[in-house]
């Protein structure tokens, strides 16, 4: 077995700057992109969202939906408008 040569990079979105580079790896990432949440429970459609991560195969975003929802929309609205793929 090969060990994969990826080196991905998780980053908790908490400023203007990294909002912004968020935002930017949102219009150019080539997909696909993994999406996964963080709830209270088992429930995953029932509040409280406490997290909200969303990355490919090089980078990784963890968002707090408490400050970041529209964020995290205008994100995914962004990825769905460019046709990439969500795992």
């Amino acid at each position: 077995m090969t060990d994969l040569p990826l080196r991905p990079s998780l980053t908790l979105v908490t400023n203007p700057a990294e909002r912004d580079r968020f935002l930017e790896w949102a219009r150019t990432t080539s997909g696909p992109v993994g999406i996964d949440t963080e709830t209270a429970g088992l429930e995953w459609w029932r509040l409280p969202l406490r997290l909200v991560t969303l990355g490919d195969a090089s980078f990784g975003w963890a968002l707090l939906p408490r400050t970041d929802h529209s964020l995290i929309a205008d994100a995914i609205r962004l990825l769905v408008e460019r046709g990439i793929r969500f795992v």
